[in-house]
């Protein structure tokens, strides 16, 4: 399997069911708790929008470092 498809089944596991795929849990600037997951050699980084019944996909960026890729 592609990385990018492997990626991509992973961004909708976590949007079924977001708290599963919570390796640890960062706080934004403004306090909100933000779950970090370790996919392979990257690290995703999303919000559960309860309010909004959505999970928000906020960064992707390799495992090993901050930042975007």
């Amino acid at each position: 399997m592609s990385v990018q498809r492997e990626l991509l089944q992973r961004f909708r596991q976590i949007a079924e069911m977001p708290d599963r795929y919570a390796d640890y849990t960062e706080r934004d600037a403004i306090g909100r708790d933000v779950n970090v997951h370790i996919i392979g050699k990257f690290a995703v980084k999303y919000w559960d929008d309860f309010a909004d019944r959505q999970v928000k996909i906020l960064d992707l960026h390799a495992a090993d470092r901050r930042g975007p890729l």
